[in-house]
């Protein structure tokens, strides 16, 4: 452990831990020393059951319950990290999704296609248009005259 490599004193406090199957005291400072190994090597989960294990067999180890409490108030604060990572990866995502969606809709559009018609032709249709607009108009006004005894609506 002094020599900075965690991963064989971890090993080793396991081995003292087997070692000693009467020994709680022993037991309790092995599961104590491989939690802290653990947590030097980043895994908090195996220092958190560590750490439990050595409360389990002394409960009054004071050293063991507020390294247990600050490691699980670490896991506590990693959990909702990766939760707002998730809820922002999905924001992001559905972001994504709306923008792919509308290019894919702009895609499908059908461009407008160049007019066929020469200026002399379009000029014929508006004037068409406007002579039926003119003639229903015309029309409207003839049937309001027929029915000079029928009241406007007032409301």
């Amino acid at each position: 452990f002094r020599k900075n490599n965690y991963d064989e004193a971890s090993h080793s406090y396991d081995a003292s831990i087997k070692n000693s199957p009467g020994d709680k005291a022993m037991q309790e400072k092995g599961y104590y020393n491989k939690g802290v190994s653990m947590i030097k090597q980043k895994k908090l989960q195996e220092s958190i059951d560590a750490w439990k294990e050595a409360l389990k067999r002394d409960a009054t180890d004071a050293d063991a319950r507020e390294n247990l409490e600050k490691a699980l108030m670490q896991q506590k604060q990693q959990q909702q990290q990766q939760k707002q990572k998730n809820q922002n990866d999905q924001k992001k995502e559905q972001k994504e999704k709306k923008e792919e969606k509308k290019e894919q809709e702009q895609q499908q559009q059908p461009k407008p296609q160049p007019s066929r018609l020469n200026k002399q032709q379009v000029e014929q249709l508006l004037k068409a248009l406007e002579q039926k607009e003119n003639d229903l108009q015309n029309k409207m006004k003839q049937n309001k005259v027929k029915a000079p005894n029928q009241p406007e609506k007032d409301w």
